[in-house]
């Protein structure tokens, strides 16, 4: 049964979303100053898109960027993502590259979390139980940069990554409108009702959606994504206004 996951002893899937800060840098030096500039922030959680690094494709250069920040992430969770277009990312590789990168990553003792895009997997379960060997955690993900899914497919995505075995499950959608973040939310909601130590992650993207990004302790969503230097996806809030914004909600349910 999946459980509350606590890496370096910050805790996932219970009470006040952790923020996640997403590096969005091309270069081996603006990644690493990124990083470290985030670490001094105090950023909880920072998420390398490596689908951004203009040497993605140099398993040399993917290893000097993360012995570089080895001693400065120590205290701060690392998630290691590749987005495809089709998902919202900068760039496409062949599932077997992107493993590659997955298995640099997992076996680097810096990465604490992988993504993986469940449903461009061709056989995600294998490749989440794989990674997992690595003893890293995965967070199963899918974006739909179109729509807001009906109820029924919006369980069903969520249900499957779960299903699937992955630690950490994560949907991203667009909305049209906020009755559609009013469902996404309500569909968080039911699920972690009944999955209570299920950690979860949603969020409607784009202006109308910035308030998912606020709310994951009422409704369930246990890590947010802010904006640190750059987006990685639209509707992200800055960091301090985020971090200001969660304490405020966490404070009144003490009350």
């Amino acid at each position: 049964m999946q459980t509350e996951i606590t890496i370096k002893n910050i805790t996932i899937g219970n009470g006040r979303p952790v923020i996640c800060l997403p590096v969005v840098s091309h270069t081996k030096k603006e990644i690493i100053n990124e990083i470290k500039q985030y670490v001094k922030l105090g950023a909880q959680m920072i998420e390398w898109r490596v689908d951004y690094f203009d040497e993605v494709l140099s398993d040399r250069a993917v290893c000097e960027v993360l012995e570089a920040i080895k001693k400065d992430v120590i205290k701060t969770i690392m998630l290691f993502t590749f987005r495809s277009y089709k998902q919202g990312g900068s760039m496409n590789l062949d599932e077997e590259k992107i493993m590659h990168l997955n298995e640099i990553a997992a076996g680097s003792d810096v990465i604490d979390i992988i993504d993986l895009e469940y449903f461009e997997a061709t056989n995600p379960k294998k490749a989440i139980s794989h990674l997992q060997q690595y003893g890293v955690k995965v967070i199963a993900s899918h974006h739909d940069f179109e729509k807001t899914p009906e109820n029924q497919i919006i369980q069903m995505i969520l249900r499957d990554m779960k299903q699937g075995g992955a630690d950490i499950v994560k949907f991203a959608a667009y909305p049209k409108d906020e009755f559609d973040v009013l469902r996404l939310l309500y569909q968080n909601a039911l699920l972690k009702k009944e999955f209570p130590h299920l950690p979860i992650v949603t969020m409607t993207m784009g202006k109308v959606g910035s308030v998912s990004r606020v709310c994951g302790e009422t409704f369930g969503s246990c890590i947010t994504f802010g904006a640190g230097k750059g987006q990685s996806a639209p509707g992200q809030i800055g960091f301090e206004q985020l971090k200001t914004v969660l304490e405020i909600i966490h404070e009144s349910y003490g009350e």
